[in-house]
């Protein structure tokens, strides 16, 4: 199933950042909880930007599906984050 994210952060220099995500989520994953799910793949997309922009990026709002809130599962994961867990589990390469 694909979903719909839109993103906003701030970087390091005060800057504001919005950047959108459609991803195909885990349909195994979205049944049992469907924010948790998003919230994930809206955390990936935030790790490759700051990945490719060489800095940090304060997580402001992230919204999917046109009204979901996940700000907070977001920064949740943020602290979860597991890199061989994330890579086992397919999130990121």
């Amino acid at each position: 199933m694909q979903i719909h994210i839109e993103i906003h952060v701030r970087s390091e220099s005060g800057g504001g950042i919005l950047f959108f995500s459609n991803p195909y989520v885990k349909m195994k994953n979205y049944k049992v909880d469907p924010d948790k799910e998003a919230a994930r793949w809206a955390y990936v997309r935030i790790r490759e930007t700051e990945l490719q922009m060489s800095r940090s990026l304060e997580i402001e709002k992230v919204i999917y599906n046109g009204d979901r809130n996940i700000t907070e599962e977001t920064k949740l994961c943020r602290e979860e984050f597991d890199l061989s867990e994330w890579r086992q589990e397919g999130y990121i390469q």
